[in-house]
């Protein structure tokens, strides 16, 4: 009878500490206009991603906590990673969500790195998800780069469900 009951807690407390886990996964959806790319993301706060399938869950409560001062990401007077332009922002309780671009040359190959010694060089974008813990950073990743790419959407889902997760490792 107390195996049994050392079996039930056990059970109870792996079944809570997964949906704990699930509490902070984030899906986002990244679209890069001009050339209709388009990516999905699994984040887990630990700093796990995955591609996913299809974005799901629920919305993040908006907020305009973030900003854009001087080619830097701003939360509450503190300077969070270079960017030129909020894409999302969002909150579920004490975490917080800000996918941004951030623009800079390339020079990634020889032909860039002449065109920008000649005067012209080539622009990259990439699109940075950053998830803050209160005001600790716990998730800092490029999700995409493009060259010469301005226009870019992106959507963000809270996961609210961990049963039906479906990434591209598993098809």
């Amino acid at each position: 009878m107390k195996a049994l009951k050392l079996g039930v807690v056990l059970l109870g407390f792996f079944a809570a500490t997964n949906l704990i886990a699930c509490d902070n996964l984030f899906f986002v959806s990244v679209f890069e206009v001009n050339n209709e790319t388009h990516h999905i993301f699994l984040i887990k706060e630990n700093g796990d991603i995955d591609e996913a399938v299809k974005l799901d869950g629920d919305d993040f409560q908006e907020m305009g906590e973030f900003s854009i001062d001087d080619g830097q990401l701003i939360y509450q007077e503190s300077q969070i990673v270079e960017a030129d332009e909020v894409l999302f922002q969002g909150k579920s309780n004490v975490l917080k969500i800000a996918i941004v671009r951030n623009e800079k040359n390339s020079l990634s190959s020889m032909k860039k790195f002449l065109s920008a010694m000649a005067g012209h060089p080539v622009q990259k974008s990439e699109i940075i998800a950053v998830i803050l813990n209160g005001e600790k950073i716990t998730f800092k990743e490029e999700l995409a780069a493009r060259d010469s790419s301005y226009r870019w959407k992106v959507k963000a889902k809270l996961m609210k469900d961990c049963k039906d997760i479906v990434t591209k490792k598993d098809l």
